[in-house]
């Protein structure tokens, strides 16, 4: 009988007799996910899950986003990890196909096709949004919007309500108002921003009134004034 308490650690081969047993206190161990200094890329950190150990990752500050390869194995991964930051502190715990939130960062663990992955992502952001045309004119406007790298999906809105899927432009004939907004890869969404078009005028001027200084017969100059629509430019 060998049993490894809370504190202890064992590594190397253990050679089992029939009939014997091994046994290990929950907690006794830990197998600790360090991804701070690992790079989202096709390296799995581990191969092998104990349904007694206690697993912990840890991540740096400013965690770069991406999926993190943690752990490879046949059989359902059904653990809580605690996640820590790179000082020691707990953010919190995490489970298969949950989320943890810190700050404007979200940690997703997911388990498919026998390996455990964690999926590391912040708060997408739309960078800028600008027009083509910012002066006068009776012509089409174009407004395009820039968004942060992460941003997996990106929309575009005329009344703030209904969303579009935004590709490279939203094309506006007449005044309005654009918004825009971004979701990442975990699904949460940017805050909104919006553009308002205010300078089309598709409405030609107009003349309103013309009137002479002088109306009865004469063999002087006739000055003529006219009056012209409010929008009128020149």
């Amino acid at each position: 009988y060998l049993s490894i308490s809370s504190g202890a650690s064992l590594s190397g081969k253990i050679r089992v007799e029939s009939g014997a047993t091994i046994a290990v206190a929950t907690n006794g161990v830990s197998q600790i996910f360090d991804i701070s200094r690992s790079s989202a890329d096709d390296e799995v950190l581990s191969n092998y899950y104990s349904f007694y150990m206690q697993y912990i990752i840890s991540l740096s500050s400013d965690q770069t986003a991406g999926t993190y390869k943690l752990l490879e194995t046949t059989s359902y991964f059904g653990k809580t990890i605690t996640v820590k930051n790179e000082s020691g502190s707990s953010l919190g715990t995490i489970s298969n196909n949950s989320i943890l939130r810190n700050g404007d960062y979200a940690y997703k663990l997911i388990w498919q096709n026998n390996l455990l992955s964690l999926q590391v992502d912040f708060k997408p952001e739309v960078l800028s949004v600008s027009a083509d045309i910012v002066e006068m004119t009776n012509k089409t406007v174009s407004v395009t919007a820039d968004f942060s790298d992460n941003s997996v999906k990106t929309f575009y809105s005329l009344d703030g309500q209904n969303w579009n899927t935004y590709n490279t432009s939203v094309e506006l004939s007449q005044n309005g108002t654009v918004y825009f907004k971004a979701q990442n890869a975990i699904g949460d969404f940017s805050d909104v921003k919006s553009y308002q078009v205010t300078n089309i005028d598709t409405t030609a001027p107009e003349v309103l009134t013309v009137t002479a200084n002088n109306t009865a017969p004469t063999n002087q100059c006739i000055t003529l004034t006219a009056k012209f629509s409010s929008d009128t430019a020149v």
